[in-house]
């Protein structure tokens, strides 16, 4: 299963172009730091606390981006705050990186400096999988697991939602993102989860 940061990544690229397209860059950086943290929730690695990120499980994931992260906070000096680590983890080469990591997986191919998928007959492109799957939970009644329920809440909070949803669809996916984020409010992560959105796109989680 593919991580929130890299859901987020495939969404972001024009599979033609081969490049991040030009309506999600504004936001992009910070919300790829917000989905590697979230990403690290769901993995019981990180909590955070008082507004701190506190490492609770230093052992590596096999996943570079995850790892590097994990790295970091591991080798800070102190627990430090979520938006320092918000802005730390926005780091010039995080795209570079992703981008490798799924040219590794097999999913992307490199041409210079922009990333294809890689074709098979009868396959879908990844980025026509995850949208798929994502407006599946959203105008079909399907059912989201952690991992969706926090990429939609950060796609939602973001105001990324654009690369999935038409403008006569987002007033329906915003109302079952909020419907989802409101059922897994019990959950043990949702209080980290939480704290980074916030932290992240203050004032646009409405179910807090």
């Amino acid at each position: 299963m593919a991580k929130i940061y890299e859901s987020l990544f495939i969404l972001s690229l024009d599979e033609v172009e081969g490049k991040i397209v030009d309506s999600a860059q504004e936001d992009l950086e910070t919300a790829l730091s917000a989905a590697v943290l979230a990403d690290l929730t769901l993995e019981k690695k990180i909590a955070i606390e008082d507004e701190r990120v506190n490492l609770v499980d230093q052992t590596f994931l096999d996943d570079f981006v995850l790892d590097n992260a994990i790295t970091l906070i591991l080798e800070s000096a102190r627990p430090r705050k979520l938006r320092y680590w918000l802005n730390t983890l926005q780091y010039k080469k995080l795209k570079d990186e992703i981008g490798h990591a799924l040219v590794s997986r097999g999913l992307f191919n490199r041409k210079k400096n922009h990333l294809v998928p890689v074709g098979r007959e009868s396959v879908p492109s990844p980025s026509f999988e995850t949208r798929r799957h994502l407006r599946e939970i959203c105008l079909a009644g399907g059912q989201p697991d952690a991992v969706d329920v926090s990429l939609l809440g950060l796609l939602l909070c973001s105001g990324l939602l654009k690369l999935i949803f038409t403008r006569g669809e987002r007033k329906a996916a915003e109302n079952r993102i909020n419907t989802c984020l409101l059922a897994n409010m019990q959950n043990e992560w949702w209080g980290s989860f939480a704290a980074i959105i916030t932290t992240a796109f203050p004032g646009k989680l409405k179910v807090e």
